[in-house]
């Protein structure tokens, strides 16, 4: 999505990177894709990086960051993680086109290589991270602008929370995997009557299975149980965050309709999901009864293995 507004420059900023903005950018309007522009393609090739270090915030927080490729000269994208707490990582500065783009990735408050206090979530507030994202700025670029934030998921969240406190430092936004963290989405997620519980249940009873002792009914029960066991002791907070991220990977497994990835013995694996297998069974038992009507013959599962 791209988004030109009163405190964004216009989308030719991102098609023509050398371009500036006019002192006044026109209002909001929907600007139509390019022939082409949703057409797939691969990521870009990947660059060195140029430099890194980790930046004290404040709050006993030091955010960690690379800066890919050495031409200052260019324009500067930042790339926003989404999670909360995902980190980032290399290929997320293939989206930029090297020759055109200087890219800034950045692990937030309690994320990756970031340091923290005694808790990642100690002083881990979207305001907090908006001021991360300042100070990160004038050490990158000074006064300039970021010529693009690019946000996914909950990246999508904290860039627009980012251009509306400091409408100057952004020029353009590209928001991917829009999630706006509002109650409706929040319970379609995690809400036991959510719409991923009701997609992949498998893998939503066993998410609520590691907290059902302490949850509490409702429909942010099972959330509010995860989040104590974030605050718990280390062994507690990595088995939480473990099964976390099981249930994350068998969601978005579900929108892919492929599988889902487990976390065990220091690896991830990748398989396919009981609702994905139990889905193709039933797709293949209607492709047989549709091929046993149209030969005018009955069709059961003893009929199907007995040939």
């Amino acid at each position: 999505v791209l988004l030109s507004a009163t405190l964004l420059s216009a989308p030719s900023a991102l098609l023509a990177p050398g371009r500036r903005p006019h002192a006044s950018p026109p209002r909001a309007t929907a600007t139509a894709a390019a022939p082409g522009a949703t057409r797939r393609r691969p990521l870009h090739p990947s660059t060195d990086v140029a430099s890194d270090g980790h930046l004290p915030v404040g709050d006993g927080h030091e955010v960690y960051y690379q800066v890919r490729g050495k031409d200052d000269t260019k324009p500067t994208a930042l790339f926003l993680h989404g999670g909360p707490g995902a980190g980032c990582y290399p290929n997320h500065a293939r989206f930029f086109d090297p020759k055109k783009w200087r890219v800034v990735l950045l692990d937030q408050r309690g994320c990756g290589r970031s340091t923290y206090p005694a808790s990642p979530l100690d002083a881990n507030d979207t305001p907090r991270l908006v001021d991360d994202l300042e100070v990160l700025r004038e050490r990158i670029i000074g006064d300039a602008a970021w010529d693009c934030v690019l946000g996914g998921s909950w990246g999508v969240t904290l860039a627009l929370a980012y251009a509306q406190r400091r409408p100057g430092a952004v020029r353009s936004l590209i928001l991917r995997g829009v999630c706006l963290m509002r109650p409706l989405e929040i319970n379609w997620l995690f809400a036991p009557d959510g719409g991923a519980a009701s997609l992949v249940p498998k893998g939503y009873a066993a998410f609520a299975r590691h907290v059902e002792k302490d949850a509490a009914a409702g429909p942010r029960g099972v959330l509010d149980a995860y989040y104590a066991r974030f605050r718990g002791a280390e062994k507690e907070r990595d088995a939480a965050a473990r099964a976390w991220m099981t249930w994350e990977a068998s969601a978005s497994s579900a929108a892919r309709r492929g599988g889902v990835a487990t976390f065990a013995a220091g690896n991830w694996s990748f398989a396919p999901s009981p609702e994905f297998l139990e889905r193709e069974a039933l797709r293949g038992e209607g492709k047989l009864q549709d091929i046993f009507a149209r030969r005018g013959r009955g069709y059961s599962a003893e009929t199907s293995r007995g040939g």
